[in-house]
Parts: C-alpha cells; sequence; structure tokens
C-alpha cells in the first residue's frame, strides 16, 4: 500500500507538471540513497540499480540544507544527472527533501531529510512557482506516507485516510477555483481533526485587517464577524510573526482571551 500510495503520487506530480522525469530516493540503512520509484518518458535510461553518497552538488546541498534547489539552462552532460545512463539534454531540475514530520507537529521540518524529490524537464524554465508548490504539496505528502510506514506498528492509518491525501492533492492541482480549493481544505482537514470550528483568512496588509473567508458549516453572512483587525488578534499575531500559533488553554493566556 505504501508503494502504490508513492506511486501515484508521482504519477499525480508527473501529469501536473508535463516532466520528463521524475526520481525518488530514499535513504537506506546503511546511510546510501537507492530509488525507490520513478517515472520517465523514457524508463530504460533509468539507472535503478545505484546506491549513491549523496555529499556534494545539487543533492548534498538540498540534503545539508533542507532546502529545495532547482536549475533552469542546463548544460549537455550535467554531472548531477546521475540517475540517468545515458546523457540526456536535461534543461530544468527542481530537487526537494524529503522529510518525515515530527511526531505531533505537522509542520516542524528540522529533521533531516530521508529522501529527495527530483523533478526534471527537456524545456527551459519549466518550473515556475505554481509547479514548485505543487511538487512540494507531493513530496510533503509522501513524507506522511512514510511517516505512517515507519509507524505502523503504534499508528493505524485507514485505506481512506491514505486516499485523502491523495485525493487532497489531485484537487488542489487541478482545481481552478479558490473557494473550491479552500472548500476542499477544511473538509480534509475536518476528516483528521476533531475541531469546533475551522476557518480560512486572507489577510490585507494595506488595511491591517483579515477577511474570513471560508468557514466550514457556518454561515458568514449572520453567525460570526468576517473582518478581523490585526491589533491586539490571534491572527494578527499569526500575521506578523508568520509563524504557527497554538494553545493548549488559551484561557490561561490572559492578554490573548
Amino acid at each position: 500500500e505504501v508503494k502504490r500510495a508513492t506511486n501515484e503520487s508521482l504519477k499525480l506530480l508527473h501529469e501536473s507538471l508535463s516532466s520528463h522525469t521524475i526520481v525518488l530516493y530514499l535513504k537506506g540503512e546503511d546511510g546510501l540513497f537507492e530509488i525507490e520509484d520513478f517515472i520517465s518518458q523514457i524508463p530504460d535510461s533509468i539507472d535503478i540499480g545505484q546506491r549513491l553518497n549523496f555529499r556534494t552538488g545539487y543533492f548534498g546541498w538540498v540534503l545539508k540544507t533542507n532546502t529545495p534547489f532547482s536549475a533552469e539552462n542546463l548544460k549537455q552532460g550535467d554531472k548531477n544527472l546521475f540517475y540517468y545512463k545515458k546523457e540526456i539534454p536535461v534543461k530544468s531540475i527542481f530537487v526537494i527533501p524529503i522529510v518525515i514530520p515530527s511526531e505531533g507537529d505537522p509542520g516542524d521540518k528540522s529533521k533531516e531529510p530521508i529522501g529527495v524529490l527530483v523533478v526534471d524537464s527537456l524545456e527551459n524554465d519549466a518550473f515556475g512557482q505554481f509547479e514548485k508548490h505543487i511538487a512540494s504539496i507531493i513530496s510533503d505528502a509522501i513524507g506522511l506516507i512514510l511517516e505512517n510506514y515507519a509507524l505502523s506498528q503504534r499508528v493505524s492509518m485507514s485505506q481512506n485516510e491514505l486516499n485523502s491525501i491523495y485525493e487532497f492533492t489531485k484537487h488542489l492541482s487541478s482545481s481552478q477555483e479558490i473557494d473550491s480549493s479552500f472548500d476542499h481544505v477544511l473538509k480534509t482537514l475536518d476528516k483528521f481533526l476533531e475541531a469546533d470550528f475551522l476557518a480560512i483568512t486572507l489577510s490585507n496588509p494595506e488595511t491591517n485587517t483579515s477577511e474570513l473567508r471560508k468557514a466550514l458549516n457556518v454561515d458568514l453572512r449572520q453567525s460570526i464577524q468576517t473582518t478581523i483587525l490585526h491589533q491586539n488578534t490571534l491572527i494578527g499575531l499569526v500575521n506578523k510573526n508568520k509563524n504557527i500559533l497554538n494553545f493548549d488553554d488559551i484561557s490561561s493566556s490572559r492578554i490573548y482571551r
């Protein structure tokens, strides 16, 4: 099921980006990286038996800094394209670290990457911000899939949840309407979280306010205030610090009550 789920994620990314080749490297017990799965327009050219130690080049930098890397207008014979058996005229490449999220904090990516996801194209400037965003979503999904595999002895993740991750990324990559994407995000979160209230706001720096754009099972026209001032509010604090904010017991923090 893990292999099926990761392969479906690669297929989705391949269709969304019209890439030439996608390769998923994972670290083995000996510390060397092996090709776990791949999708390519020329599959016979992929060196699936290789076992590598990424210390230098694009891959070494991504693993060391835990940061995505992209390059355009690559020269023929680039030495970083070692997953090919022969020389391929790749022009664009995007390399993303695969990180298993910290237990209890999916947003924490401080842990060492356990793999890299490589996407390449024969076209120049193939990967803009949208394409990179989609690739990052897929890499996060793969990290979640691998996390649940690693914790399978004490964490049970049903097939429905795996399908939800796949359907979630699939919907975001295909939706052209922001409201539809917001609805899907909230409905997906509702499956995983025991929350009494779920909503999405959009910030307006000019007015120093946020607009409550979507809320689950709430009539925005009647039930709640839709324009939130940033001054002296939690939403304002999150916008200012650009970081996650959470409380186990918000009533204990008088200033935020």
